[in-house]
């Protein structure tokens, strides 16, 4: 189903959520899947 999505991201480090941070751009709308710490953290 998501075989089709660009940009596709997963994090679980710090240098992880620093290469998201820096392929988005301003007034980017995202799409967090999950609800462990880290994706509520996020949304």
């Amino acid at each position: 189903m998501l075989d089709s999505v660009r940009n596709k991201f997963t994090f679980t480090t710090l240098d992880d959520a620093k290469h998201l941070e820096s392929v988005l751009k301003e007034n980017a709308k995202v799409l967090i899947l999950g609800a462990g710490l880290i994706g509520l953290k996020c949304a």
